[in-house]
């Protein structure tokens, strides 16, 4: 038996994976955070669970979780795990490459696919939680549109979380239609057998999936953070107190041209 996990930072989730009685414990990405996740807790402890950030948790909370766990008599053994991932090339023994093998074999992206004239950015909420400025945002918007061809469509493929009207209003300014979607980006493209000549992003792990998916086929580009910007979250940590916003970030953005996805400089 295998137990298959997400985002290993709850508390509870470790809970689970350490008290259930499964030969093996996996952890799948959920988003960029497995890079933080991998580099900054699991290595430390050679890729096992349970740990505990002090930081992270209210004591009530700690202490309520120690009560339920009595209660239900969770005996919370340590576990090793393993990984399986999209953004890991080197062969670890806690890493499982993973390549998309069965979702090629659905789809076979190698065949029947159409470029067409379109340009995507893949947005991010990173004004809505007040990561950054509206400003800034679209000041790193502009420079992704200055390197796309001039007579393309160009489109603005919007994250759940995204929900700013006066952003919404600024990118149709800049000619940029915005779409919505409830199905994964990637899985759209495959549904619709067609692929836009860039796609482009400030930090959307979208970027690894496509070169990983289709290859060559696919010019992906992102645009880096200014040095001030991550400086303002040198010293906030994110969820845990084993990183910050800032080492997240940076985590991501040195990883993306590994996969031959360009960086504006």
């Amino acid at each position: 038996q295998t137990l298959i996990l997400g985002d290993i930072r709850y508390q509870w989730v470790q809970d689970i994976a350490c008290s259930l009685n499964v030969n093996n414990v996996v952890m799948v990405d959920d988003g960029g955070a497995v890079l933080a996740v991998m580099e900054y807790i699991l290595k430390p402890k050679a890729c096992q669970i349970p740990y505990h950030s002090p930081k992270s948790v209210e004591d009530a909370r700690y202490q309520l979780a120690q009560q339920v766990k009595a209660q239900y008599q969770m005996r919370i053994q340590p576990r090793q795990i393993d990984i399986f991932s999209v953004f890991f090339k080197e062969t670890l023994p806690a890493i499982q490459i993973n390549n998309f093998s069965q979702i090629s074999r659905w789809f076979n992206p190698s065949l029947k696919f159409t470029t067409i004239n379109e340009v995507h950015i893949v947005g991010g909420p990173f004004v809505e939680k007040n990561l950054i400025t509206l400003p800034d945002y679209l000041s790193y918007i502009q420079r992704l549109d200055q390197t796309f061809p001039p007579d393309s469509s160009k489109v603005y493929i919007a994250h759940r979380f995204e929900d700013s009207l006066e952003k919404t209003q600024q990118l149709q300014d800049m000619g940029y239609e915005i779409r919505f979607s409830e199905i994964n980006y990637e899985i759209t493209l495959l549904m619709s057998k067609k692929l836009p000549s860039v796609v482009g992003s400030i930090l959307s792990t979208s970027l690894f999936n496509l070169k990983v998916i289709f290859g060559e086929s696919i010019d992906c580009r992102f645009v880096r953070f200014n040095e001030s910007q991550i400086a303002r979250y040198a010293e906030q940590y994110m969820m845990v107190d084993n990183y910050t916003v800032a080492q997240h970030w940076q985590q991501i953005f040195e990883r993306l041209p590994a996969y031959d996805v360009s960086e504006l400089v």
